[in-house]
């Protein structure tokens, strides 16, 4: 087992951590972070049954086309709730996207190949959401809760590390060959990792809440 398969099993292995932690904490959580314990246990389903999808039918590009709108329907409901805008804005955010991702995986690109227009757009919307939190923290004189006990904090540092580190990837993997595709692969474990660790200490930080 080389280097990259190493990398590789554990990222699969990280996506326990937000589940084991989130359970840990569930009587505790507020609303949306139960769904998304919920979500991270789909998340969990997905890492492995993609890859045996892949030793199957050789491709779980299809599977990443159907992920892909309900990962970014879940984040996008935590922000939304976060912010406590109205349900016209959330849909006003999802109703595109979702349709954006069926062009993607029925007209532009096809089911088969790699779903580079609603990967890349998922990024930038999130990390736009990401950044637009911060921005509202920086912006909040009054606050006296510490950011770094924060949910949200640790949740949407999580996003925005991984959707800006591997959004070269999500825009050019079709076009990516060794050993660049490779390095990328590599990258894309080391920062799911990286993403998954802090996705669990965002659980962590309700142990202050009564």
């Amino acid at each position: 087992m080389n280097v990259s398969d190493i990398l590789t099993e554990f990222s699969k292995f990280s996506s326990f951590l937000p589940v084991i932690v989130g359970f840990m904490y569930f009587n505790k959580i507020n609303k949306p972070f139960k769904r998304l314990v919920y979500f991270f246990c789909l998340s969990v389903f997905f890492e492995y049954f993609v890859t045996e999808f892949k030793k199957v039918y050789g491709t779980n590009v299809p599977l990443l086309h159907l992920f892909t709108p309900i990962e970014f329907c879940m984040f996008i409901w935590v922000f939304w709730k976060y912010f406590d805008k109205s349900i016209f804005v959330y849909l006003a955010i999802i109703v595109p996207f979702v349709g954006i991702a069926l062009l993607d995986a029925f007209y532009i690109n096809g089911i088969y190949s790699h779903n580079i227009v609603a990967r890349p757009t998922e990024s930038i919307i999130l990390m736009i959401a990401s950044f637009y939190y911060f921005y509202l923290n920086l912006t909040n004189h009054n606050k006296t809760t510490l950011i770094y006990r924060e949910a949200m904090f640790w949740f949407s540092t999580g996003i925005l590390i991984y959707f800006a580190i591997n959004f070269y990837m999500f825009l050019m993997i079709s076009q990516l060959v060794p050993p660049t595709a490779y390095l990328s692969i590599d990258i894309h474990s080391v920062f799911n990792i990286i993403a998954n660790l802090l996705f669990a200490k965002a659980f962590t930080c309700f142990k202050w809440k009564d």
